[in-house]
């Protein structure tokens, strides 16, 4: 998979996050970094957490879209 893409792809998931998710919940997650990456055959983005409840990587992916 091209890097430009997965890239832009994790940028924007990363943009989309930390625009809608309010600052409290942000900082109590203790986000340590972003990382760009590819999860079963689709772009992703992985952070590492270290919260209160949940402390590891969390990852968040794009949706394939299926046509009818």
């Amino acid at each position: 998979m091209d890097k430009e893409y997965v890239m832009h792809i994790a940028q924007t998931i990363k943009e989309q996050l930390v625009s809608l998710t309010p600052m409290p919940i942000l900082m109590s997650w203790g986000i340590g970094d972003f990382v760009a990456t590819v999860f079963r055959d689709l772009p992703a983005l992985r952070i590492k957490v270290n919260g209160r409840l949940h402390a590891g990587n969390v990852g968040y992916r794009t949706q394939r879209l299926r046509l009818l």
